[in-house]
């Protein structure tokens, strides 16, 4: 969670995917929101990946459009066209609003963007510190999205007990990271879209639940 594909990383995925004929689905939803002056590449720039490439994104993450159900796809002629049969024979189309909005939030200014990616990136850094701060918990210092995903391995407890001990015990909710499959035992996955005063306000209840908990971590 937070990782950035370099572009060899990229090149190394199209190669894998060409050698086993594989399709690649890049959801890119993230794009924007990336820190400490990275840069986003997309597997569509890799010679080769555009052929089998299905790129999705959204507006719920870049213009906190969240819950109005508008992304798009850009996919081989052959996998659009199924996609949108799919599409129409669903949901018909997004609701009017939503698309009359999206052309905004794409063609107007993007200040707002700018300035909710540095305040994203402040938050980063708040629970950056404050996560390595809690005895039997370590993170990596995420370079995009608004999430941490520490490792709590140190402690010996599964992690979908381990957020059911701190959301009942604690009262803060947190994802055990094997909702995300099993190579997430040992991890949990926090949110920072919210406020700095909330961050702290949560951490301080982990910290404190660890601490009495745990006592010899």
């Amino acid at each position: 969670t937070g990782g950035v594909y370099t572009k060899e990383d990229l090149r190394a995925i199209v190669e894998v995917a060409q050698e086993k004929d594989l399709l690649i689905v890049s959801d890119e939803i993230y794009e924007e929101i990336i820190f400490d002056g990275k840069k986003h590449e997309s597997v569509l720039s890799i010679p080769g990946a555009k052929e089998r490439t299905v790129l999705v994104g959204g507006f719920s993450k870049t213009w906190s459009m969240t819950g109005w159900r508008l992304g798009w796809a850009v996919a081989p002629k052959e996998i659009a066209d199924k996609i949108a049969k799919i599409q129409l024979n669903t949901t018909s189309c997004p609701v009017h609003f939503a698309q009359v909005a999206a052309i905004e939030a794409i063609r107007g200014p993007q200040d707002d963007v700018r300035r909710m990616v540095r305040e994203y990136q402040e938050r980063r850094d708040l629970i950056f510190e404050g996560i390595n701060s809690i005895p039997g918990f370590s993170m990596i210092k995420p370079a995009a999205t608004f999430y941490a995903f520490p490792n709590t391995k140190k402690l010996g407890v599964k992690s979908s007990e381990l957020a059911d001990m701190i959301l009942n015990e604690a009262g803060v909710a947190l994802l055990p990271g094997t909702a995300f499959g099993p190579e997430g035992e040992g991890y949990l996955r926090l949110s920072f879209a919210t406020s700095k005063e909330m961050i702290k306000e949560g951490l301080r209840r982990i910290k404190e639940f660890i601490e009495e908990k745990f006592p010899n971590v």
